[in-house]
């Protein structure tokens, strides 16, 4: 199956950018910038319906810096680590950057932004991006449909055996 983003250079790796903002005129100036790498969308779940595996940078327009739009890509990035984005906000403010913060938004810059600014910025996220497995099972520590556990080994004092405990355990 063919992506349905036009891939994007970052590096020697192709990404596919996503431009996404309700409001049309606001997703167009933001893709043209972006050159013929992006493909505008009204809504991250747009974007979400044509994910194939491979690494996507979205690109959360001046509108999408604050309400549900940015609460779907937070929850599009927990579900999918082959997705990454940034936000273009209408102006920088401690809430804006705290909501980013939260959703997991790996850059945060101010409309109107430089379009290499805004290249860089893309370039950025694309880098910590991975593609999904080609089984397209579930991405972490997964052995024979089972997750792995984490064990925590804990004393207050030195001495009471917790390497040995632990590389044991290991």
């Amino acid at each position: 199956m063919t992506s349905p983003f036009v891939p994007a250079m970052s590096g020697e790796t192709h990404v596919a950018v996503a431009v996404v903002d309700p409001d049309q005129a606001s997703r167009s100036r933001l893709a043209m910038q972006l050159g013929q790498g992006a493909t505008p969308f009204p809504s991250v779940a747009d974007v979400a319906a044509r994910l194939t595996g491979a690494p996507v940078v979205i690109v959360l327009g001046p509108n999408c810096a604050e309400g549900p739009e940015l609460d779907n890509a937070a929850d599009l990035m927990t579900r999918r680590k082959e997705v990454g984005a940034l936000v273009v906000a209408k102006e920088l403010s401690m809430s804006i950057m705290q909501l980013s913060l939260r959703a997991g938004i790996r850059d945060v810059l101010e409309a109107p932004v430089d379009t290499g600014e805004l290249t860089e910025a893309v370039a950025r996220v694309a880098g910590t991006l991975t593609a999904a497995p080609a089984s397209g099972g579930v991405t972490g520590f997964e052995v024979d449909g089972e997750l792995g556990r984490v064990i925590t080994v804990f004393s207050t004092k030195g001495g009471a055996g917790k390497s040995v405990l632990a590389a044991n355990l290991g």
